[in-house]
C-alpha cells in the first residue's frame, strides 16, 4: 500500500507519495502563503490520477496530534531521521537546517537515532536568514546560490544576528567588496552558525547529511564541505531531496505502523484542518507563494 506524508513547516509545506517499497513517487513542495492550498489540491488531483479509489497510510510532521486533522501525527526529529534513513541508508548523522529552525542528528550503531540538538529560538542561520539577506542585496536565492559557487573567498558576516549581519553587509559594500564574496560569506555564516550551536565544537558522524531547504543552496553545501574539511574523511553529502526529509520519514512511520488507512477524500479533509491550524502559521508576512510539484 502507497504511504503519502506531510510536513507542515513554518516556511514551506511538503507532501511525498511513497509508492508500496517506500521509493519517493511524487512531491509537493509549496511556500507558505496564498497558494499552498492550491499546490496540496494539485498534489492530491496527480495522486488521484495515477491510483483512482486507493487508500493511504499517511503521517504528518510539523505539527501536534490534537491539530492534525486526524493524521497520525509524528515527532520532528523522528519524521527527519526516518526520511534520511530510507534516503541515505548508512548516513551517521545529520545536519538540517529549515526556514526557522535547525537539528543535529546522530544516529547509533543500531541505526536508531542516539543523539540530538536543536536550534529553534532564533531564525538567525536558518533559510529566513538567508532569504532575507538576499532580499537586501536584490537577489533572489537562486542567484545567491550561484554567486556563492564563484566567489575567490568569503567575506565575514555575523550568522547570530540578522542585525548584525546587515551591519556587515553595509559595511562590505562601501568597502567594494564583490556580492560574491558577500553570497558566500553568508552562507559560511550559516555553516558557522549550525557547527556552533548544535554540534557545540563537536564533530559529525561520518557520512554526514545536509538535509532541510537550505541544503537546495550550492553555497550551504560548499560552505559544509570547506568548514568540515579538516575533521577527517568528513564529507558532507546533499540530501536526496532537500526540505522534504520530514514529510518521507512521516509517510514511513504511518506505514510501519499498519494503522489507520485514508481515502484522498479523508486526507483532503485532515489536511485542510491541518492548514487552518492557527498552531503552526508562523510564516513571515513576506513571504511570497510558490510551489513546485513533480514527480520524483
Amino acid at each position: 500500500m502507497h504511504a503519502i506524508g506531510f510536513d507542515f513547516g513554518s516556511v514551506y509545506t511538503k507532501a511525498v507519495l511513497l509508492d508500496a517499497d517506500r521509493n519517493v513517487d511524487l512531491i509537493c513542495y509549496a511556500k507558505k502563503g496564498f497558494d499552498d492550498r492550491k499546490a496540496i489540491d494539485n498534489f492530491f488531483e496527480q495522486v488521484a490520477l495515477r491510483l483512482p479509489g486507493a487508500r493511504f497510510y499517511a503521517g504528518a510532521a510539523g505539527i501536534d496530534a490534537g491539530r492534525s486533522g486526524g493524521l497520525l501525527a509524528v515527532n520532528a526529529i523522528i519524521s527527519i531521521a526516518e526520511g534520511i534513513g530510507k534516503l541515505h541508508p548508512g548516513a551517521r548523522s545529520i545536519i538540517e537546517i529549515g526556514g526557522h529552525t535547525s537539528k543535529f542528528i546522530v544516529f547509533g550503531d543500531d541505526g536508531a537515532v542516539s543523539d540530538f540538538s536543536t536550534n529553534d529560538a532564533c531564525a538567525a542561520g536558518t533559510g529566513s536568514f538567508l532569504e532575507q539577506q538576499s532580499r537586501r542585496l536584490n537577489i533572489d536565492i537562486g542567484e545567491l546560490s550561484r554567486l556563492s559557487t564563484t566567489a575567490a573567498r568569503d567575506a565575514t558576516i555575523a550568522g547570530r544576528c540578522s542585525v548584525f549581519a546587515k551591519s556587515d553587509m553595509i559595511h562590505l559594500q562601501q568597502r567594494g567588496t564583490s556580492i560574491e564574496e558577500i553570497c558566500y560569506g553568508l552562507c559560511i555564516a550559516i555553516a558557522r552558525n549550525a557547527l556552533a550551536t548544535l554540534l557545540r565544537g563537536g564533530e559529525p558522524l561520518s557520512p554526514v547529511v545536509i538535509a532541510g531547504g537550505c541544503a537546495r543552496n550550492e553555497g550551504i553545501l560548499r560552505a559544509f564541505a570547506e568548514m568540515l574539511a579538516g575533521q577527517g574523511d568528513c564529507k558532507p553529502v546533499r540530501s536526496a531531496y532537500p526540505g522534504l526529509e520530514g514529510a518521507a520519514g512521516a509517510a514511513i512511520v504511518a506505514a510501519a505502523s499498519g494503522g489507520e488507512t485514508h481515502t484522498l477524500e479523508d486526507l483532503r479533509r485532515s489536511v485542510l484542518a491541518a492548514l487552518m491550524s492557527a498552531s503552526w502559521k508562523r510564516a513571515t508576512p513576506r513571504a511570497a507563494a510558490s510551489c513546485c510539484l513533480e514527480r520524483a
